[in-house]
């Protein structure tokens, strides 16, 4: 087996023993992709990157190190009582800003591989086309654009305060990415975000509260 090979699996399987220690997260190397197992305990299976080069790794070390970080520190049980699929997206987008800060704080030297692992995802799922929308959807020469959205959905486009409510909530899913872009200052454009109406909103809504002041979000009482 070439030298190069024997380098790469052992980098490779020195991170999954890395974050196996560190997170208590189960790491194994296994397969030709990335899929997590949640049985009890929940594991991630890493593809075997025979002869891979050190910058093909880096975003699978990204990959590996968000589903690490919502093993540990996403509570399902909130994300599976969401109402509807708005609440559910919009708590994931969300979440994931949290888990990868958390994942920061616990395991430092995280950042470089969760932002290489980001853009090079999007790069591969979404090849030259923008993961979010230019311009906003409340825009009222983007109307034909919520409806025909509306129409993919099998939504009613005759009535006009209902394509207005559909409208904000797209929008809400769109800044929600633009906010999670800028919190985590990754390398891509976030086009109207910073002057965007509800730039306010998202910062006030989204910042923690001192500890003895946090409401429990199950039982509305303070945390002392």
């Amino acid at each position: 087996m070439p030298k190069i090979e024997v380098f790469a699996q052992s980098r490779l399987r020195a991170f999954a023993n890395l974050v196996t220690r560190e997170l208590g997260v189960r790491v194994r190397l296994r397969g030709k992709e990335i899929c997590v197992h949640y049985k009890k305990p929940p594991v991630i299976y890493l593809p075997a990157m025979d002869g891979a080069r050190e910058q093909d790794l880096l975003p699978i070390y990204g990959f590996a190190l968000h589903e690490c970080a919502h093993l540990r520190y996403t509570d399902r049980k909130v994300s599976m009582s969401a109402p509807n699929y708005l609440v559910k997206i919009l708590h994931n987008a969300i979440e994931d800003e949290f888990i990868e800060r958390m994942l920061e704080r616990d395991f430092p030297g995280a950042r470089e591989m969760l932002t290489r692992a980001y853009v090079d995802g999007i790069k591969i799922v979404f090849g030259g086309k923008s993961v979010v929308a230019a311009t906003s959807w409340l825009s009222d020469d983007r109307r034909d654009d919520v409806k025909a959205e509306m129409t993919k959905m099998g939504m009613v486009t005759s009535d006009d305060a209902f394509i207005a409510d559909v409208a904000k909530r797209i929008e809400i899913l769109r800044v929600a990415k633009l906010w999670i872009l800028e919190k985590r200052r990754y390398p891509l454009p976030l086009y109207d975000w910073p002057s965007h109406p509800w730039h306010a909103v998202f910062e006030k809504e989204t910042t923690p509260r001192a500890r003895n002041t946090k409401a429990d979000l199950r039982t509305g009482r303070p945390h002392h």
